[in-house]
């Protein structure tokens, strides 16, 4: 008997309700995660330490009708089985979408490195996210927890979720994008110790209509080792987390002298690069350079992002000023210099 996407999503519903029941712990809440009110569901320990505080600020006081309700769980919390799955190796597409469980309806796809199933049935609006072990998960999980569904329920809403940093000021929003070591995160995090409200400095998402809106997805941040204390961080900046051989993880909520926002009006997209000079300086920059900027790491990281998606993003850079932003070595001026562009552009 062949199992289809709607048959295979019934059992690992069961399989998770089984789960939450045995569970020494069972948490659920309400949250706007990239503007979409959100019920996490999350069974066990480890599944809820590793997986909710990088949206807690995004945490509602009060229980709202969720638009989506994603289920989390692992085999260790409730040792209960998850069941076999009807792919084969052979299944998986190369950002780890399984082929046939794939249609308007449903999207699944497998991450190996973190050795974790996300599905979702957008007609009920039920989201299963599902790993081993979670306490095996690894740290870009807890920081950026739930990627794949989101940028699917983005998607679905309108928007797109975006590799990107964001913050906002009296004025608006800034996205700021580039590749890694461009300089976004250290430019989001010196505008956040400049009193700026911080929205991300990885992944948000976006709405480009009616008028371009950011809305914050995780609270947490990167950044090489040495630079908190090179940038003046080490004050403003929690404890930090090991992400990896180059990188530390900080999680900013409930830190003192952080101001962090849901959303903002997006009034500004720039494209960050690290330079030799000693001033901070900029100069427009075309829609076709947000576009390099934005669409590989936007699109290829994710499944099933694609036609919509850079749809999506060419829409934004050509309905918003795009400006380059050539960082130098005065760190303290860089958010002075991006406060100067809301009103210059």
């Amino acid at each position: 008997m062949t199992i289809g996407p709607g048959d295979f999503f019934d059992r690992a519903y069961e399989v998770f309700l089984t789960a939450r029941a045995k569970a020494e712990v069972a948490c659920r809440g309400s949250y706007r995660l990239g503007g979409i009110v959100t019920r996490l569901e999350i069974a066990g320990v480890a599944m809820q330490s590793r997986l909710q505080r990088a949206v807690c600020h995004l945490q509602s006081e009060h229980e709202e009708e969720p638009q989506l309700t994603i289920c989390a769980w692992d085999n260790a919390a409730s040792r209960t089985p998850m069941i076999a799955p009807p792919w084969s190796e052979s299944d998986y597409g190369v950002r780890g979408e399984i082929r046939a469980f794939n249609d308007a309806r449903f999207r699944t796809a497998f991450d190996h490195g973190s050795d974790a199933l996300s599905m979702i049935d957008h007609e009920r609006r039920i989201a299963l996210f599902w790993t081993r072990d979670a306490a095996k998960l690894p740290l870009h999980e807890s920081g950026a927890p739930f990627r794949m569904i989101l940028s699917w329920c983005a998607e679905r809403n309108g928007g797109v979720l975006m590799h990107c940093g964001a913050v906002s000021g009296d004025t608006g929003g800034v996205l700021l994008a580039g590749a890694g070591g461009s300089g976004k995160s250290t430019s989001s995090l010196l505008c956040l110790k400049a009193g700026w409200n911080y929205l991300g400095d990885d992944y948000c998402v976006v709405q480009t209509s009616p008028r371009p809106h950011v809305f914050s997805l995780y609270n947490s941040a990167k950044l090489t080792h040495d630079s908190a204390e090179r940038f003046g961080l080490e004050h403003v900046l929690p404890p930090a987390h090991h992400f990896d051989q180059m990188k530390d993880l900080f999680f900013l909520y409930d830190t003192p002298r952080v101001r962090l926002a849901g959303s903002a009006v997006c009034r500004l997209l720039l494209l960050p690069c690290v330079t030799a000079q000693v001033e901070t300086t900029v100069e427009a920059a075309s829609p076709g350079e947000a576009l390099r900027a934005l669409a590989p790491s936007s699109i290829f990281q994710l499944s099933g992002a694609g036609a919509v998606a850079f749809e999506r993003l060419t829409q934004l850079v050509r309905d918003i000023p795009v400006v380059r932003l050539n960082l130098g070595s005065d760190f303290a001026r860089i958010p002075d210099v991006i406060a100067r562009c809301l009103t210059r552009f």
